[in-house]
């Protein structure tokens, strides 16, 4: 073979080793999401669905297969073991909502993957980047926290008698004794929907026609009547009567920073979490509102970067409006629960009834279904730095452990995006009014 001749194949097969490089580095995997979230914490779903997303120079790029690996730590992952699960070469150009098809998967569980795929050309690309989600708490035995609460009411100031309790048509053609339904709503100071179902009722007891109660009781010894139209919401207390918001406050020692530290809240008010004075993540008003009374959402955050060797404290600032009108939202309840990973060890600080709590200063201006949402803060009220370790409790009282009834919504992990504040809006202009009251220009038509 003469030296040109080796000289071309030489030549060629340069080429050949440069195009196959360029057709494994030609498309990469990047955005990946696990139920369509970034490395998302707290997910309920036993058989998460995974998704990722193509970025290629070649025009009409496609994906013609993919592999995905799933481990349960870093290091394995980075080894390229999938001891969760390895799906081998899938021909398959599905790149959103890939369920999980590997072992089983636990509650609280890190979990780490990757993916690869083919192109068009049939050549594999580069590994993605590694990505990760955490399991949350997938079954109500996992819930180690319990609900407290600090009642909205003073209820030991009332004294309620029910005299009589009628569900009735509005004719009156058809009356149904449910005094003692009534009496249980009353001793615990719950609000409740005028329902056959909330009084034992196994079926409407005159479908189709109008009903209400009516009940005969004394307050404090003062002759009151209640009368209620289906389907509307009955109490005994006016919800006015409180409506601060409450700091719930635990503290606790660590002998080391944790290596995981999931803090996960179910609430039926909106919250926010602080841990040793300062606020954890840039969200508000959370949860999100659920469409329906069934259902609560939970929210889970990563503490670990907030934690420290020694005494710490977590807080939940808890909203005065309710998300869900169910029998125990006469009372600010909240449940929550910090799983501590330290060298193997699992250890779980729950709301208990150790935890404490305090009106915060901050209240809700109007309680009708028609207002804006306004707040009123009274500054003599607030207590600065009150999610601070070390802080003088002495005041405070502990929270109630309640029972919740069994119309209590079930959770579920918000997966949909947090609210974040979107755009801050200054004042252009105070002008002072009468009475100490001032008008302030915001420069906008909101």
């Amino acid at each position: 073979m003469s030296m040109l001749s080796r000289f071309i194949i030489c030549c060629l097969l340069f080429c050949i080793s440069l195009v196959q490089g360029f057709s494994q580095s030609a498309v990469a995997v990047t955005d990946l999401r696990c139920e369509s979230v970034t490395a998302p914490l707290g997910i309920d779903v036993a058989k998460p669905h995974l998704s990722w997303r193509l970025e290629s120079s070649t025009p009409g790029q496609r994906q013609t297969a993919y592999h995905v690996l799933v481990a349960s730590s870093a290091e394995k992952l980075n080894n390229g073991s999938g001891d969760l699960w390895d799906s081998g070469k899938i021909v398959s150009s599905q790149s959103q909502h890939v369920a999980y098809e590997g072992m089983a998967l636990s509650s609280k569980q890190a979990v780490h993957w990757r993916v690869r795929i083919w192109g068009q050309d049939g050549q594999p690309s580069n590994w993605s980047s590694p990505a990760q989600w955490t399991m949350g708490l997938l079954s109500p035995e996992d819930w180690n926290g319990q609900w407290i609460a600090r009642s909205l009411v003073e209820l030991a100031k009332d004294e309620i008698i029910i005299q009589s309790a009628q569900y009735q048509t509005a004719d009156q053609s058809v009356v149904v004794d449910v005094k003692d339904a009534v009496k249980k709503f009353a001793n615990k100071g719950n609000g409740f929907k005028v329902q056959y179902k909330s009084f034992g009722l196994k079926k409407d007891i005159a479908s189709g026609q109008k009903k209400e109660l009516v009940v005969d009781y004394t307050k404090n010894g003062k002759p009151e009547t209640l009368r209620v139209a289906e389907k509307k919401s009955a109490s005994f207390v006016e919800r006015e009567t409180s409506m601060s918001a409450i700091h719930f406050l635990k503290e606790f020692n660590l002998e080391r920073v944790p290596d995981a530290a999931l803090f996960t809240v179910n609430s039926l008010f909106m919250f926010e979490v602080y841990v040793n004075g300062q606020k954890v993540g840039d969200d508000v008003l959370t949860p999100a509102i659920s469409n329906t009374e069934s259902r609560s959402f939970s929210v889970s955050y990563d503490l670990k970067p907030l934690l420290k060797a020694g005494n710490n404290c977590v807080g939940i600032w808890l909203g005065p409006n309710p998300l869900h009108f169910t029998p125990i939202s006469k009372q600010f309840a909240v449940r929550a629960q910090l799983d501590l990973i330290t060298n193997g060890e699992a250890r779980c600080i729950g709301t208990d009834a150790t935890w404490l709590t305090q009106e915060s200063g901050h209240s809700s201006y109007a309680t009708g279904r028609k207002h804006f949402g306004g707040e009123q803060i009274d500054a003599r009220k607030l207590i600065p730095d009150w999610s601070q370790s070390g802080l003088n409790t002495e005041t405070w009282s502990a929270a109630l452990v309640v029972m919740p009834e069994e119309l209590l919504p079930i959770s579920v992990n918000q997966t949909c995006p947090l609210n974040r504040i979107g755009m801050e809006i200054p004042a252009k202009a105070v002008k002072s009014l009468e009475d100490n009251k001032y008008a302030i220009d915001l420069g906008t038509a909101l």
